[in-house]
């Protein structure tokens, strides 16, 4: 027993270190999120291990450590059970959360809070009232001469404020290999749009799944003005088809 005690400070100091080069390597992933902010998915695989130091801390000899283990434990499951509910009712975002905005509906039912993070470009005090849609399309792809489709963006109830387009394209690779050489480029005739407007590959990495694919795409965009226009041009190569498209433009009520 004295010899298992004496080597427990270097056994918790390695898994110590584990969870910390595990923590930075998930955190520093290209798709950090893992889909959604709120649960993170890679953690998963590691209950196992994280269940060995658990079961030394609820055994511990002395009293005071397992008191004050049972102490933290319970109101963590408590907020952690609390905020599936909140994730369960669009109150705790899905994705693109960070400090403030979970500030913002920390601990809070209110359901004018629901859906009230519109995207990863909103400022406090975000969307109180919620969002709507400002626009909705679902289509097929039909471009100008030029492979590029208009669409105007009515104004939304609140006059000037920040907007958040989801686009989702549905695309068939005809030739292995060709969708990722497909770009995008999202313009406005508002003033806060970059000259030349937003730029970007629909595709970053090889999938070797079905050739049919869709795949959804959250831009940041310039606020919304009164009567601006949204157009979508993409570069489609020869050897990948555009099946269908869905854009959705949202806004604060």
């Amino acid at each position: 027993m004295w010899v298992i005690a004496s080597r427990m400070p270097y056994r918790v100091a390695f898994f110590a270190l584990f969870l910390a080069v595990f923590a930075y390597v998930t955190s520093a992933w290209w798709n950090w999120s893992y889909g959604d902010s709120f649960g993170q998915r890679p953690y998963v695989d590691v209950l196992a291990l994280v269940a060995i130091p658990m079961a030394f801390a609820i055994d511990a000899p002395r009293a005071r450590w397992r008191i004050a283990w049972m102490a933290s434990a319970v109101p963590l499951i408590a907020l952690n059970l609390f905020q599936s509910w909140q994730y369960n009712a669009n109150i705790l975002a899905p994705g693109h959360l960070d400090l403030s905005k979970y500030g913002y509906v920390f601990l809070r039912t209110d359901p004018a809070r629901a859906a009230a993070l519109g995207g990863k470009e909103d400022h406090a005090p975000y969307a109180p009232n919620g969002m709507f849609a400002a626009l909705d399309k679902r289509c097929s792809w039909t471009p100008d001469s030029s492979g590029t489709m208009h669409w105007v963006v009515p104004a939304p109830p609140a006059g000037e404020g920040l907007w958040y387009v989801h686009l989702g394209i549905t695309r068939t690779e005809l030739e292995p290999g060709t969708a990722q050489k497909m770009e995008a480029t999202v313009s406005g005739n508002g003033p806060g749009w970059p000259a030349g407007g937003i730029h970007f590959k629909v595709e970053h990495l090889p999938r070797s799944t079905s050739p049919t694919i869709r795949w959804n795409n959250a831009l940041c965009v310039p606020p919304r003005i009164v009567g601006d226009t949204i157009a979508l041009h993409l570069a489609v190569p020869s050897g990948c088809r555009i099946d269908t498209l869905f854009l959705r433009v949202m806004a604060p009520n």
